[in-house]
């Protein structure tokens, strides 16, 4: 059934269900915290939650570079080994990164044909790269985006606290791009969060340059998406 305006009455209520369901957990959530940092935090931090369900505003940058020759890769500030990681591998970088849900598991990435590079010092991983060539699930957007036969997608980078600041980032994307290079591919892209400082700083060091932002405005459960060309010149590969 649907109103005048063409909302479907069904969806409505079942948000509306949502919603309930969500504040009694994140009351719930409030009674913990307030045992453990006090009233007045908690209740800010239960208060923000709410809002972001309520309204979310989100812009990320993508970067890409062509693939057409080797890309460089800068200096670490130490000597790592670097690998793609294999099966047996799994259930370390699942410790290593902690997935949030089934889906986002190592083997359910593998199953969806990405692939995952690791710096190691030791035997022990440092730093990881997630690479998608068919699908992905943009989380700071909300979306899920296509991606083009010889493209590739960086999406997913975490380094051990203790290994921030030696350059990690920018050899892990970099050595990604000549994996990809390898394989076929002719372009990569990836996308930082807008308010991400510190990885856009490590991106521009490198030879990716930014081509297009994206913004998210999502009122409830109704979506809005704007795009802006940063650079001319750049055909849009998602």
């Amino acid at each position: 059934m649907q109103t005048s305006a063409g909302l479907n009455i069904e969806d409505i209520f079942m948000t509306l269900l949502d919603y309930l369901v969500l504040i009694d957990k994140k009351f719930q959530g409030f009674i913990k915290l307030t045992k453990q940092e006090g009233v007045f935090p908690a209740f800010w931090k239960v208060i923000k939650i709410c809002i972001k369900r309520i309204y979310y505003r989100h812009k990320i940058i993508y970067l890409k570079h062509s693939l057409e020759n080797k890309v460089p890769i800068p200096e670490t500030k130490s000597e790592f080994q670097w690998r793609l990681v294999q099966e047996e591998d799994f259930k370390k970088i699942e410790e290593f990164y902690r997935p949030t849900s089934s889906k986002e598991t190592p083997a359910r990435r593998f199953e969806k044909g990405d692939f995952c590079l690791i710096a190691l010092d030791g035997d022990q991983i440092v730093s990881m790269a997630w690479c998608a060539v068919k699908k992905n699930y943009v989380q700071p957007i909300e979306k899920t985006i296509s991606i083009q036969n010889g493209t590739g997608c960086y999406y997913h980078g975490l380094t051990a606290p203790d290994y921030r600041g030696r350059g990690l980032f920018g050899a892990g994307i970099c050595r990604l791009a000549n994996i990809l290079r390898e394989r076929g591919s002719s372009e990569m892209f990836l996308y930082i969060s807008s308010d991400n400082q510190s990885s856009m700083k490590g991106a521009m060091k490198t030879i990716f340059k930014p081509y297009v932002e994206e913004e998210l405005t999502r009122i409830l459960w109704m979506r809005f998406y704007k795009r802006r060309k940063i650079n001319t010149g750049y055909e849009g590969i998602i």
